[in-house]
């Protein structure tokens, strides 16, 4: 399996993402992963790498260690990382590295293809959704289009 690096940009929307749309996507995925990561991820075993690629600090590791356990740790961690366009990417590679969990490599590049593609296909829709809605459109054209949308949505 592929890592970040395999969330390719583009599809659906006939436009890559840019990059803010790409970190939204991450920040999204991570959001719908919390409980799992929280449950999964020890949060310390990853300081020492996040901090070499400056997605952390000394002070933020302080105050992640001061949380009363595991799971609170591994939460701020996620915090952190979702404030970061490039957090979640460094823990891929960090987890990677340490290679004692690589069952989460392919579960957070699931998660991240299927958000990608939820939002290119919200991109693709509002695409069609304008163009259906121009006056200079021909009136067949613009019936066609909305149909289309139609039909996908529902």
């Amino acid at each position: 399996m592929e890592g970040p690096r395999s969330w390719p940009s583009s599809g659906g929307a006939g436009r890559p993402l840019t990059e803010d749309e790409m970190a939204e996507v991450k920040k999204d995925a991570l959001e719908r992963m919390r409980p799992y990561l929280c449950d999964k991820i020890i949060a310390e075993r990853h300081f020492d790498y996040l901090r070499s690629k400056k997605i952390l600090t000394r002070e933020d590791t302080e105050e992640i260690s001061a949380r009363s356990s595991s799971r609170k740790k591994t939460g701020k961690l996620l915090d952190y990382l979702a404030e970061n366009p490039k957090g979640l990417d460094t823990l891929v590679e960090s987890i990677r590295r340490e290679r004692t969990q690589n069952f989460l490599l392919e579960k957070i590049t699931d998660v991240v293809l299927k958000v990608k593609n939820e939002k290119l296909e919200a991109l693709k829709d509002h695409v069609l959704f304008n163009h259906s809605e121009r006056r200079d459109f021909h009136p067949f054209i613009r019936m066609v289009v909305k149909l289309c949308v139609k039909s996908q949505k529902g």
